[in-house]
């Protein structure tokens, strides 16, 4: 059972460069009470960087970011912000209580409730790579590929809304319901084993459609640009899949994930 969404707001647009998806967008992330910028000294492993310091302050936290101009942010971390109000201030020491996050690389993307959301520093099989974590904790509560970089829906669940649905979410905090388009990659190919990895895939994802999505003229495209003797490899390749998900996380992990929509497309794997 499936809990729709009730608000569709205006689709995120692509962001380049040091992530910050509120900035200058209309989003479905919350706005920082501010913002402050510290720039650092020059990173001599990147000619032309300007490495920069960034942090966002929430009302209960706040998101500290270290930019040398490499891949990925060097620091990315969470401290909380004191019952007194008082604010950690914006350096590049721990704060107290300050809570690293050590298992993913890329960016701070954006704030809902006490959810904090990071993108992967690169893309991979056309989606973007992002992971929710908890900001009392640094808990990693959700990891998604996301084929286009935009939230079909994101919003925190009241009580009247999720009771009587499902027992396993609990309160507080609210939870949250993502629904996006993802990516994914098949531990199989739709091309040289469609029926069994179509049976595979329905299995794993939960979708319904008898039926896969046409992949033959994606891999066509590749195959025309390989060598003859790669041609049967490219037909190996893994299959990614792209369809509908909805995820409902708490601040203990994921509630439940759902498959929302038929699988709409599908390529082979870079």
């Amino acid at each position: 059972m499936k809990i729709s969404a009730s608000i569709w707001l205006v689709l995120l647009c692509l962001m380049t460069g040091t992530m910050t998806a509120w900035a200058g967008t209309p989003t479905f992330f919350d706005k920082p009470a501010r913002e402050t910028r510290v720039p650092l000294p020059a990173n001599p492993d990147v000619p032309g960087a300007k490495p920069i310091l960034t942090c966002w302050y929430y009302p209960r936290f706040m998101v500290k970011q270290v930019d040398r101009g490499e891949k990925g942010a060097e620091q990315l971390a969470i401290a909380p912000i004191a019952t007194d109000h008082t604010a950690p201030p914006c350096i590049e020491k721990p704060a107290k209580d300050e809570q690293s996050i050590q298992d993913w690389s890329g960016y701070f993307w954006g704030v809902k409730g006490n959810y904090v959301f990071f993108q992967a520093a690169d893309s991979i099989n056309g989606g973007t790579g992002f992971a929710v974590f908890n900001a009392d904790n640094g808990q990693r509560l959700h990891t998604g590929n996301m084929s286009d970089e935009q939230f079909l829906a994101l919003q925190r669940l009241t009580p009247a809304s999720t009771r009587g649905t499902d027992p396993r979410i609990t309160l507080p905090p609210y939870p949250l319901l993502m629904r996006y388009h993802s990516n994914f990659q098949a531990p199989c190919s739709l091309r040289s084993a469609p029926t069994v990895c179509w049976n595979l895939v329905r299995q794993t994802l939960g979708l319904t459609q008898a039926t896969p999505p046409d992949c033959s003229k994606t891999y066509a495209e590749q195959e025309q640009q390989a060598t003859a003797a790669d041609k049967v490899a490219v037909a190996s390749n893994p299959t990614v899949i792209t369809y509908d998900v909805e995820a409902v996380v708490d601040g203990n992990g994921v509630v439940r994930l759902t498959s929302v929509s038929p699988a709409t497309a599908c390529f082979p794997a870079e």
